[in-house]
């Protein structure tokens, strides 16, 4: 097998978007250190650092040009006479793993933008650069930026910026075309913070917004144990990077230890549910807890959904509390995951319920690898709180595994795959382009043959030779199920 980059598409604005089959991301990183410090006893000294009026062009022979202006302010005023500052700015090229949609697994490059030293004179210096970023042959993506700033210098200096590690400038870079008129996004709909008692560990709210961005999720819910205000203390700073975020909180039955627990989702504002009795609701209308089915009406009642979290058979059947709600159409999607995960499959097709990946992490990100991250694939009609909890009640989700495998209805899988897979034949070769940013592999047939093929996110790869072209070949997608042992094949016409 040959793999080819995708062909080159120019486009002259930095406000269009660029070939959907991108492979690339650009990330800025501002690093500041102190040189021949002069230390005041006992003084702090605070830099704050913003990029401000970022431009990205597109030049006429397609390279790409990045400006703006790096802004330090300073307290308190003047620092020691003698301090320099030594600045650089580099920008990350991110090109995809072949494993995961999310951006925390793809490879990195480092660029230098500017590297120079300033002093300050007054309480803020402006450092204003323009560099050409890229080559043509490199221009292949739509551009997503990060600035993130470290200091390690002798002089006692906190650098400050809008957010504790990172923020975020720019479109936002999605990996994944069109899809049946939706647009596509990547979720997580159960994650603690450090508000939840057994996530200790855990970023705080505003901090695990940002993480989850930095990782590649488009939209998120903080579903703490008994209390749904994370949504509170992160929603400014998710508004602000383009987080789309959703209120929530994990709740269930009997204690936080056993007993079935459920996820529950609001778009935003404080519902007028009241959380009552949460991870202990009785089973019995006379128990010594809120009643299980009275808490459950209040969160439809108020606007929520349901999601069973980590669903546990153990006997080989559910509870009497989970087959009411089942019954009574209570739950909108149900988490993939664990040892039932064929009865899930088949329970989540029967009764038409979102699958659901989810990361019910408990600790920070970076404690796992990114390739192995659950993630939800959401088609949305808008990209926005109310179009996510549609689509979730709609049933128009499909579950990224952990083990590589995208799951879901056919109809969702087969529409995904026949937008992101396009079948060429071009100078007596035949093409395969991904032009999505799930990994697929699977068989191919076409003139009375078959070959496997590994067909990486956002790549074009030749599979073969032939004379003259196929009218269509056929695909059996060994990575792409619609249900248990149920693999999906389709069918594509041959472009020429």
């Amino acid at each position: 097998m040959v793999f080819r980059r995708p062909s080159l598409k120019r486009y002259g604005s930095y406000t269009k978007r660029l070939w959907p089959a991108a492979p690339f991301l650009l990330c800025l990183i501002v690093l500041i250190h102190a040189h021949y410090p002069v230390t005041a006893a006992g003084t702090q000294y605070e830099i704050h650092a913003y990029l401000q009026d970022m431009l990205w062009e597109n030049t006429a022979d397609g390279a790409l040009d990045v400006s703006g202006i790096l802004r330090l302010t300073l307290s308190p005023t003047p620092f020691p006479p003698s301090t320099n500052f030594g600045v650089e700015a580099s920008l990350l090229l991110r090109t995809p793993s072949s494993f995961s949609p999310l951006h925390a697994a793809w490879r990195q490059e480092k660029k230098l933008l500017l590297s120079e030293e300033v002093k300050f004179s007054t309480n803020e210096v402006l450092i204003p650069f323009r560099a050409t970023v890229l080559e043509a042959d490199d221009l292949k993506s739509q551009w997503w930026a990060t600035a993130q700033i470290a200091t390690a210098p002798p002089l006692d200096v906190v650098v400050h910026q809008p957010w504790d590690d990172s923020f975020s400038l720019g479109e936002r870079f999605i990996p994944f075309p069109e899809v049946a008129g939706y647009q596509l996004l990547r979720g997580d709909f159960h994650i603690h913070t450090n508000k939840s008692r057994d996530a200790a560990e855990a970023p705080s709210p505003e901090n695990r917004a940002i993480e989850s961005y930095q990782y590649g999720y488009d939209v998120i819910s903080l579903t703490d144990h008994f209390h749904m205000y994370a949504y509170d203390l992160a929603k400014d700073t998710a508004e602000q990077i383009g987080l789309i975020m959703l209120r929530g909180m994990e709740t269930g039955m009997v204690s936080l230890t056993g007993g079935e627990h459920f996820v529950a989702l609001w778009e935003g504002e404080m519902p007028t549910y009241q959380p009552k009795d949460e991870h202990a609701w009785s089973r019995e209308p006379s128990g010594r807890t809120a009643f299980y089915q009275n808490q459950v009406k209040g969160i439809a009642e108020s606007g929520g959904l349901l999601i069973y979290a980590h669903p546990n058979l153990g006997s080989g059947d559910f509870t009497a509390a989970v087959k009411w709600m089942l019954e009574n159409h209570y739950f909108s999607g149900i988490e993939y995951r664990g040892t039932w995960r064929n009865f899930i499959f088949d329970l989540a097709l029967e009764q038409n319920l979102s699958l659901i990946a989810s990361s019910d992490i408990h600790t920070k990100r970076a404690n796992i690898d990114p390739r192995q991250a659950p993630v939800t694939l959401i088609l949305v009609d808008k990209a926005d709180p109310a179009g996510v909890m549609e689509a979730i009640r709609e049933g128009r989700t499909m579950a990224w595994h952990n083990e590589g495998t995208l799951v879901g209805s056919e109809r969702w899988v087969k529409a995904y795959v026949e937008a992101a897979v396009e079948v060429s034949y071009e100078g007596g070769e035949i093409i395969l382009t991904n032009g999505g940013g799930l990994p697929l592999r699977g068989t191919v047939y076409y003139n009375g043959g078959s070959r496997p093929v590994i067909l990486p996110s956002l790549s074009t790869v030749v599979i073969g030779r032939a004379e003259e072209a196929p009218a269509e070949v056929e695909i059996r997608w060994a990575n792409v199920h619609y249900g248990p042992n149920r693999t999906l094949h389709t069918k594509h016409q041959v472009a020429q």
